[in-house]
C-alpha cells in the first residue's frame, strides 16, 4: 500500500511550484518519484554515487537520511528517475516541509536539487486515538504485514512500449497490457505564421525611425513594431605616415583615416635599430651528401673557404697517375688512351688503343698480302725484267710472251726445247 507521487527536479533552477501533499504520521506508504534534469537534458547520477534526503520541518526541527525504516535506500534511481521514500520523521509536523535530494561521492563532491515542498495536513485524530481499540491494533498489524511487502517502481518496456509492473507473486516484473503512451488528443486549432514583415512608414534616413507591420497568414496583423535607424558606418580607408623618419632609436607617427573623410586618431611606432649579428669562429663544415638549413646564428665570412672532402673524389678527377684507379681484367677503372700499334702492355697496365690506333693497325694490315698469298691475278705484282715480282710458270715451248708478261718457263719446257734442237743437230 503506497501512494507515489511524480515529480520534476532540475538541478540548474529552482522548484517553487514543485509540491507533494501528504497527512501527518503516515509510515513507509509515501514516495516520490522524481524525474531529474540538468536544464533541458536528462540527469543521471554517476555510477558509484550515493544519495540522501534533507528536510526541515515547521517546528524547526531538521533531519536527513540515507536509509528507511527498514533499512533499505532511501534514494534509488534508473536512468535520470529517482525513487525517494518518505521517512516517517519528515511527517510529524502540519505545514510546509522544505525538502532536498544530496548526491554525493567517495571522493567529496556533493550535488543537491533545489528545495522542493511537502504540504503535511494535520492527522485528523492523534496516534493514541487510533491505536485505542481492538480494532485499530488489528488494522495497524495488517498495514505493518502489507508496509512489509518490497516494493518496485513501474517503467516503461522499450521494445513494447508498454507499463512493466512488479508482481509480489512471482517476485518478477510483468507485463501490464497498458501501453504508457496514452492515446492520440483531438487535433489542435489551426495555427498561423507570419507571413511578411512590411514597412509601412519611414524612409530609413540616419536618425529617423522606421515602422514596420507583422502580417499573419490569416490575413490579420500580429502589430506594429519601429526601428531606429543609426548613421552609415565607415571603414578605414588607409594608414598615412604623417611624421618620422624611420631612424633607428625614434618614433613614427602614423593617422588612421576612414571612408567618410574622418580620422579615427594616430598611434607611434617606436624604430628599433639595426641589428648586428657576430661571425663564426669555427671553420666551415665539410660539405655533406644532405643539404640541412642549421640553427647556428653566427654569420660566415663571405671570404670562408669550405674544406675538402679526401675520402671523395673530385668531380673533374682526370690524372696522369692511377690513384682513382686503374681499369684491368678485373676492375672497371681508370685507363690512358693510346694510338700507337706497336705497343705489348697488357690487361693490367691500364693502356687503351683509340679509335685512331686501332684503324692505322687495320689499314696497315690491308697494304700486306697474307703468308700464303699465290693468286691467278696480279694483284700483289708481277715480275719483269725491271721488278722482283711474282710470275706464273708456263711449260709451252711456243710462247712468245716477252720480259713484261709475268710469264716464266718451266725446266720441262726448258729440256723440250733443248732436246728438240739436240733432235736437229744429230740428223
Amino acid at each position: 500500500m503506497q501512494s507515489i507521487t511524480t515529480l520534476n527536479l532540475n538541478l540548474q533552477y529552482p522548484n517553487y511550484a514543485t509540491t507533494m501533499h501528504a497527512v501527518q504520521n503516515d509510515k513507509l506508504t509515501r514516495k516520490v518519484t522524481a524525474n531529474l534534469f540538468d536544464g533541458s537534458v536528462p540527469f543521471e547520477p554517476d555510477e558509484g554515487a550515493l544519495a540522501m534526503v534533507r528536510f526541515h520541518k515547521p517546528d524547526g526541527t531538521n533531519g536527513f537520511y540515507d536509509v528507511d525504516e527498514n533499512g533499505d535506500d532511501a534514494v534509488t534511481w534508473e536512468d535520470n528517475v529517482a525513487t525517494i521514500s518518505i521517512a516517517e520523521q519528515a511527517l510529524t509536523c502540519a505545514g510546509n516541509v522544505l525538502c532536498q535530494i544530496q548526491f554525493y561521492t567517495q571522493d567529496g563532491q556533493r550535488l543537491t536539487t533545489f528545495t522542493w515542498r511537502i504540504d503535511v495536513e494535520e492527522c485528523a485524530i492523534s496516534d493514541e486515538e487510533f491505536m485505542s481499540t481492538d480494532y485499530y491494533s488489528v488494522l495497524s498489524a495488517q498495514i505493518s504485514a502489507a508496509l512489509s511487502i518490497t516494493y518496485r517502481p513501474p517503467y516503461i518496456n522499450t521494445d513494447t512500449g508498454n507499463w512493466m509492473t512488479w508482481d509480489v507473486t512471482t517476485n518478477q516484473y510483468e507485463d501490464s497490457g497498458y501501453s504508457a503512451q496514452g492515446s492520440p488528443g483531438q487535433p489542435g486549432a489551426q495555427g498561423v505564421s507570419i507571413s511578411s514583415i512590411e514597412k509601412i512608414s519611414g524612409t530609413g534616413a540616419p536618425g529617423t525611425q522606421d515602422t514596420y507591420r507583422v502580417n499573419l497568414s490569416n490575413s490579420q496583423s500580429a502589430g506594429t513594431f519601429t526601428v531606429t535607424n543609426g548613421d552609415d558606418g565607415a571603414y578605414v580607408s588607409s594608414i598615412e605616415k604623417i611624421s618620422g623618419t624611420g631612424a633607428g632609436g625614434t618614433y613614427d607617427t602614423y593617422r588612421v583615416n576612414l571612408s567618410n573623410g574622418q580620422s579615427a586618431g594616430t598611434f607611434q611606432v617606436y624604430n628599433g635599430n639595426d641589428g648586428q649579428g657576430a661571425p663564426g669562429s669555427a671553420l666551415p663544415l665539410m660539405d655533406a651528401a644532405t643539404a640541412a638549413v642549421g640553427t647556428a646564428s653566427a654569420y660566415a665570412r663571405e671570404d670562408h673557404v669550405h674544406p675538402s672532402d679526401s675520402s671523395k673524389a673530385p668531380i673533374y678527377h682526370a690524372d696522369s697517375t692511377t690513384g682513382f684507379g686503374a681499369g684491368s681484367g678485373q676492375y672497371y677503372g681508370h685507363v690512358k688512351l693510346s694510338s700507337e700499334t706497336n705497343l705489348t702492355f697488357g690487361v693490367d697496365d691500364g693502356i687503351a688503343a683509340t679509335p685512331l690506333g686501332v684503324k692505322t693497325a687495320y689499314d696497315q694490315a690491308e697494304l700486306k698480302a697474307p703468308i700464303n698469298h699465290a693468286s691467278d691475278g696480279t694483284t700483289y705484282g708481277a715480275g719483269s725484267a725491271s721488278n722482283y715480282g711474282h710470275v706464273k710458270l708456263s711449260d709451252a715451248t711456243n710462247s712468245t710472251s716477252a720480259a713484261t708478261g709475268g710469264i716464266a718457263a718451266t725446266p720441262a719446257a726448258v729440256k723440250a726445247a733443248y732436246d728438240l734442237a739436240n733432235g736437229r743437230q744429230q740428223k
